[in-house]
């Protein structure tokens, strides 16, 4: 063999150290410049390609990083959720059928007040659509558990019964923060969660990652309110 050229060919082929797909330092199959397992690009190729950390079909900090922070929050939509929101969102739901004895014109929703769209003070046992709507989230504030909103309406009839104004004032507010924890926590956080939950993957890992964190701020908190409740 001649030390310029190939195996049998003075001008170089298969084993030629001068090119070919062989061990050559200069390129080859096992080239560190280029090839198979060449690390600047290849199959293996840890700058792009199939096993690429920068952004490829494994990349943890992408698409795998996505999916487990939406499988998390999706952890956070447990049945009783799902059951008090469809409860609420029933419009074949019937008030009338609850007994919960706190409309009457003496009673709790029959002194009490509320601000209506309109900017206008207006009794809770009023029968338009605003008024049943503000009572039904007093509702959902209370779980739709009958011996709660039972429990709370009795003791607020009693207290409005003693005709003190600053009392009537306290109740109404608690009221309107009973509504506004039931609006954050079920319609505007949960529901818009589970309608939403299909569309997750569209979010950047970054908004994902807020929306985590919120989710769990939000627990929390709700944890917090029942304890007090």
């Amino acid at each position: 063999p001649k030390p310029g050229g190939g195996a049998t060919d003075p001008n170089g082929e298969v084993i030629d150290p001068g090119s070919g797909a062989g061990n050559h330092p200069g390129g080859g199959a096992t080239d560190p410049n280029g090839g198979a397992t060449d690390p600047v690009g290849g199959v293996t190729d840890l700058g792009g390609g199939a096993t690429d950390l920068g952004g490829g079909v494994t990349d943890l900090s992408g698409e795998a990083a996505k999916q487990n922070t939406i499988d998390y929050l999706i952890s956070f939509i447990i049945p009783a959720i799902k059951q008090k929101i469809n409860i609420h969102t029933n419009t074949t739901w019937n008030e009338g059928k609850q007994d919960y004895i706190i409309s009457g014109a003496t009673q709790f929703f029959g002194v009490i007040q509320y601000t209506d769209a309109q900017k206008q003070p207006k009794l809770y046992n009023t029968q338009d659509d605003e008024s049943k709507a503000a009572r039904r989230e007093m509702y959902l504030g209370f779980d739709y558990i009958d011996l709660d909103i039972k429990a709370f309406g009795k003791l607020a009839s009693k207290m409005v019964a003693a005709q003190n104004v600053q009392m009537k004032t306290e109740l109404a507010n608690m009221v309107k923060k009973i509504r506004q924890y039931a609006r954050a926590f079920y319609l505007t956080a949960y529901n818009t969660l589970i309608n939403k939950k299909d569309k997750l993957m569209e979010l950047d890992l970054n908004d994902l990652q807020i929306l985590e964190e919120k989710f769990v701020t939000i627990n929390s908190s709700e944890k917090r309110f029942t304890q007090h409740s």
